[in-house]
């Protein structure tokens, strides 16, 4: 690892990420793409997210179609984000448009547990952002919780999700059957898990 005063540099899969922490503010930056912490300034550009049913249809947010609608449930994101330590939820930029939110909730403060999620606006899909964004977020979590345990999951209906958790070096634990119930679907899904070898 490579640190700099006010930078921190890891190099995995031949992706540079930098975590810079400016006043406060963290900002995550690879090759293509910066995350920054989630606010409510994107509440717009979330619409075209939590607007397009291809986008959420395996996850379990409901559709969306207005700011206010957008605002209101990232209020309760934000919310929840407050009780722990910095942003978990982060804005993904390209060239400054916004192009998805990825993030890893906390599910335990003590002994550092979370979940993970990224979600990619669907006109930027197959271009690998969505690794690249998972990529950083990883590093991110490990550099300042190295003994933590991440949780994630997949339908089986989204083989490119599963990909890219199995890229990152998630294990699978089990498929759950029928264990996704929203969007008027039940179907399995793939309960995966990362633990950092520190």
């Amino acid at each position: 690892m490579i640190t700099n005063i006010g930078t921190m540099q890891i190099e995995t899969e031949k992706l540079i990420v930098k975590n810079f922490d400016i006043g406060g503010v963290v900002m995550l930056k690879t090759k293509r793409l910066s995350l920054v912490p989630l606010s409510k300034e994107y509440s717009e550009d979330l619409i075209k997210l939590w607007g397009d049913y291809d986008v959420i249809k395996y996850t379990y947010s409901t559709l969306m179609n207005t700011q206010e609608e957008c605002l209101g449930n990232l209020i309760m994101w934000l919310t929840l984000q407050r009780d722990n330590s910095g942003p978990n939820k982060f804005a993904i930029f390209l060239n400054n448009n916004f192009i998805g939110i990825a993030g890893f909730p906390v599910i335990h403060n003590d002994n550092f547990k979370c979940g993970f999620f990224y979600q990619i606006i669907r006109e930027y899909w197959n271009n690998g952002y969505g690794f690249e964004a998972a990529n950083a977020l990883l590093n991110y979590i490990f550099e300042k919780h190295p003994q933590a345990t991440i949780n994630a999951d997949a339908v089986v209906n989204n083989p490119a999700s599963i990909k890219i958790l199995a890229k990152l070096g998630f294990s699978q634990i089990c498929i759950e059957e029928k264990g996704f119930k929203n969007n008027g679907m039940e179907l399995d899904i793939v309960h995966f898990g990362f633990k950092s070898k520190k």
